[in-house]
């Protein structure tokens, strides 16, 4: 950055100053107000250069239009705006030069990066980088002459930015059913091609012709659909079309490869579909390809989802394949993220008799999973769907440990919850007994109404307590009053006290 003083200034006594910066084609004058910040600014020792370019040269520079440039890496997936018209973008550099010389040049046959498998043929325009005066060079945009767009496909996209929507019979006029079925596979990859489909095959026009026509095109090329970012929607479609038969066919198109589809951020949705809409023997047949494979389905962030659905739509009797991979699993699967869904899941279908042993493990690590984040839900769920023996179990449990439970932010939860849930009035009696301890001064109470965890477990004691029983834990309390008031976590416990009191 430079500054010169013009010589006509200094004779006529203004003070206008040159400013160059660099790249600039020709020198602008400052005016006096400007300038005066300006120098201030210049000889201020607390700011850099690079803050005074970026706070004050701003105001002073014109501000002229300049072309911006979008670094966009997902170059295989095309964008549409609302209206369904394809969005370009712009590449300061040449279009299949990537970072470490990957090549990042889209395919115009793949609607998304996350569909399996690559195209054979790629026939990309090679994008220069824009030289200087020229104008950005932008990716072609997609319209009914765009030599990568089918006919059909392109008559579906100009109704859709005509009119915003489909007028499924006007299109119908418009295209020949025939043509529109051979391309069914194509036309299912994009997406405003798929949201026809969808539409076509949901409205009162698509004949059972039609839809037998469409899943003889569409399971033969199923596993690909499957995965692809809008194929997946067809392929629903067809799941909740089709015959017992026609899902029987799809199934043997699936056949080994179930598992990978379950845990596909795309293909896990088909094979939720499949499972709601399955028979009796159509489940076996997923249920035996998904053998072996419970525990990285319930690990997955997709393929929990399909485990849940197995267990919802499958009879008790015939979930023992996920029971027993769990079996041995619990400490592991009870504190997971989504592994303690499926415990759920299970405890909610499961008879008495067949959820015995996964509770039977639950039990045996009752203290560790009550004390985690994901594990005290679990057994929060033995208390409402075990037996009373299963209850009574945990309830022993607590009043043995009633300070560590009460006072654990997790663990106490399932304190609170065993008092709720009991429907035996000597284990929940058991469990108050142990927050009164011997009345006096090293009585548990005087610890746990003051806890920020233990205070909520107090509550229901008030709650539940009965006889001479709730009189000594009134008592005591009350004598508390004024210290109660005074803590925070207190407040509740008084008000509660003060409302038996004036009762």
């Amino acid at each position: 950055m430079d500054y010169s003083t013009s010589n006509d200034s200094r004779d006529k006594g203004e003070s206008e100053i040159k400013l160059t910066l660099p790249g600039m084609r020709s020198k602008i004058a400052i005016p006096p107000p400007a300038l005066e910040r300006l120098e201030s600014l210049v000889t201020s020792p607390c700011v850099s250069d690079g803050t005074l370019t970026s706070r004050r040269l701003r105001e002073m520079i014109p501000c002229t239009p300049s072309p911006m440039y979008a670094y966009d890496f997902k170059l295989g997936t095309q964008v549409y705006d609302p209206s369904g018209r394809y969005l370009p973008r712009f590449f300061p550099f040449h279009m299949n030069q990537g970072e470490n010389g990957h090549d990042l040049s889209p395919d115009p046959n793949q609607s998304s990066p996350m569909s399996l498998g690559s195209s054979e043929n790629r026939n990309v325009s090679n994008l220069s980088s824009p030289s200087e005066g020229m104008a950005p060079i932008t990716t072609p945009v997609a319209h009914a002459s765009d030599p990568h767009i089918t006919g059909i496909l392109a008559k579906i996209k100009d109704e859709a930015q005509a009119n915003g929507t489909f007028d499924i019979r006007t299109v119908l006029q418009r295209l020949n059913v025939p043509p529109l079925l051979e391309e069914v596979v194509e036309i299912s990859k994009d997406q405003i091609g798929s949201r026809f489909l969808q539409s076509w095959m949901d409205s009162d026009v698509f004949s059972k012709l039609d839809r037998d026509e469409v899943i003889k095109r569409v399971i033969p090329e199923a596993k690909g659909l499957t995965t692809d970012a809008f194929g997946n929607y067809v392929v629903q479609k067809v799941v909740e079309a089709g015959s017992s038969e026609q899902r029987l066919s799809l199934l043997k198109q699936f056949r080994g490869e179930l598992y990978a589809l379950s845990i596909h951020t795309y293909g896990c949705r088909v094979v939720q579909k499949l499972i709601e809409r399955s028979t009796v023997g159509e489940h076996a047949i997923i249920a035996q390809e998904l053998e072996g494979h419970v525990i990285r389905c319930v690990e997955d962030q997709n393929g929990n989802h399909v485990i849940q659905k197995l267990i919802e739509k499958l009879p008790s009797g015939e979930l023992s394949f996920i029971v027993n991979e769990f079996l041995g699993h619990i400490p592991v699967m009870a504190v997971h993220c989504y592994g303690c869904r499926v415990v759920q899941r299970l405890l909610e279908k499961l008879t008495s008799n067949d959820s015995s042993k996964l509770i039977a493990e639950i039990l045996a690590h009752l203290w560790q999973l009550s004390q985690d984040q994901y594990g005290n839900y679990v057994v929060q769920h033995v208390l409402v769907h075990g037996t009373q023996q299963n209850r009574n179990i945990i309830m022993q449990v607590i009043a043995s440990h009633i300070v560590e439970f009460s006072c654990h932010k997790y663990a106490s939860n399932v304190a609170e919850k065993a008092l709720l849930c009991s429907i035996d009035p000597t284990a929940r009696d058991l469990v108050i007994a142990a927050v009164i301890g011997s009345g006096g001064a090293d009585s548990p109470l005087h610890v746990l109404m003051k806890d920020r965890f233990a205070n909520y477990v107090i509550q229901r004691c008030i709650e539940f307590s009965h006889g001479s029983q709730r009189d000594v834990l009134v008592a005591i309390l009350r004598a508390n009053l004024p210290s109660l008031k005074r803590v925070i976590y207190g407040k509740h416990i008084a008000n509660a006290i003060e409302k038996i009191i004036t009762d």
